[in-house]
């Protein structure tokens, strides 16, 4: 295939998921049009029905109240990839590690919303740690699918904070908690059993996948209740959920490549299965 044509080809699958062209990739400017469209979508991916927006109380909640709390969290998430006085590092540079840049955005993120309460349940926040994490993880792996996209048009990135990002920090990355990687881990599953024990057997931590439906599951950590991924409710049990979710990935025998590469192997399948059910 010419370079025109595959050029062609990416510029409509960039446009049709992204709303962004090739042209946007490259330049100057790049980082700032791309963080942008990754957080929007990310954004939408984390609140989307009944993750968020169909249990908000909108009593007393006007639109205009709910964009600008949106709006503050767009700003949170974006400044916190903004490298210090201009240079160019990674994140683990920038904030210590991997581990404490993510906790301290998904805590800010969570307190941020936490105003805004649910449908007949007005002392629990609509908006958990839950959320918080499937908008962070969707950023990055938004951002990560867009840098390879950059590089087979031959272009390195430059020195953006991204690409640092994603070249020294790849396999430090977290995974988007959500209903197709917890569907992945329960996937195979013998035997007439709802739930599936997943993570290292030598682990303290008990973390169990529930089977609700065929595209609904929830996840218990020791003994606490199951819950969905969009109702985890302290970083603390989501860090435990998501290292047992990364070790199922890592183990895997999905393609070659980083925790980010198998994590979208692992969406495409369960895509494919949910479809040809």
């Amino acid at each position: 295939m010419s370079k025109n044509k595959m050029n062609t080809a990416l510029d409509f699958m960039l446009n049709m998921y992204f709303g962004l062209k090739l042209s946007d990739l490259s330049g100057e400017k790049w980082t700032e049009n791309v963080l942008d469209k990754a957080i929007i979508l990310s954004y939408d991916d984390a609140t989307r029905q009944g993750a968020f927006n169909t249990r908000v109380d909108r009593t007393e909640l006007s639109a205009e109240k709910l964009d600008s709390i949106k709006e503050k969290g767009i700003k949170i998430l974006k400044d916190s990839f903004k490298p210090k006085n201009g240079e160019s590092i990674s994140l683990s540079e920038k904030c210590g590690d991997y581990i404490v840049w993510h906790e301290n955005v998904c805590k800010e993120l969570a307190e941020n919303f936490q105003d805004i309460k649910r449908k007949n349940d007005q002392g629990t926040p609509a908006f958990t740690i839950g959320n918080a994490q499937k908008w962070v993880n969707m950023t990055i792996k938004n951002l990560y699918i867009l840098l390879s996209v950059k590089k087979m048009i031959g272009e390195d990135g430059g020195d953006s904070v991204l690409k640092t990002l994603i070249n020294s920090d790849e396999n430090d990355c977290h995974v988007p908690i959500d209903n197709y990687l917890l569907q992945y881990a329960f996937h195979p599953k013998t035997g007439d059993d709802k739930a599936k024990r997943i993570g290292n057997e030598s682990n303290n931590d008990q973390i169990w996948i529930l089977k609700e439906t065929e595209t609904q599951y929830k996840v218990r950590l020791n003994d606490n209740e199951y819950v969905a991924w969009s109702n985890i409710s302290t970083y603390d049990d989501y860090e435990k959920i998501q290292e047992a979710l990364r070790e199922c990935l890592l183990s895997s025998e999905l393609l070659e490549g980083n925790i980010l590469d198998k994590e979208n192997a692992a969406w495409i399948e369960i895509k494919t299965l949910r479809k040809n059910a």
